[in-house]
């Protein structure tokens, strides 16, 4: 969406896709005000970046990701987490559960208009099937979010 935004163009197949993921603490998690004062001290803040990139480096949303799932022993290592280490087994399944349920439910909203399978048919058949550029770069950003999404869950998937 960014390159349309601020360049006028888009790429179908764009290795760099990525959306806007927003993160805290659970209600009711009798560790958030530990865990908020950890990200204020990090400098993590939402919106998050989510991307196949983010979960296979070491980037701020899978900081977040480890800080906001781990239990009270796991948070007395959280410099491990501030150094890209896992927490524990434990925690990696927790986060990845919690963003697979996150991003399935992102999935399923965009699906509601039409589905990932539909746009990469259009997307197949071209830009002259749209009645404008518009229509054109609009399906081009919304099916690379889509697969962006479908991949996202590949990932997390894998990791089970």
């Amino acid at each position: 969406a960014e390159l349309v935004t601020t360049h006028g163009f888009a790429i179908a197949a764009n290795a760099h896709e990525s959306v806007l993921l927003s993160l805290g603490p659970q209600p009711g998690d009798p560790l958030s005000p530990v865990k908020e004062k950890l990200l204020r001290a990090g400098n993590l803040s939402a919106p998050y970046t989510l991307s196949l990139a983010a979960l296979r480096t070491d980037s701020d949303l899978l900081l977040v990701l480890r800080l906001l799932c781990a239990n009270s022993a796991e948070l007395k290592s959280y410099a491990d987490a501030f150094e890209g280490r896992a927490l524990s087994p434990a925690n990696e399944r927790r986060w990845a559960r919690m963003l697979g349920a996150s991003v399935r439910a992102m999935l399923d909203e965009r699906e509601a208009h039409t589905s990932e399978r539909a746009d990469a048919a259009d997307v197949a058949a071209g830009p002259s099937r749209m009645r404008s550029m518009r229509e054109w770069f609009a399906l081009l950003t919304r099916h690379a979010e889509k697969r962006m999404l479908v991949d996202v869950i590949a990932e997390i998937d894998a990791r089970k």
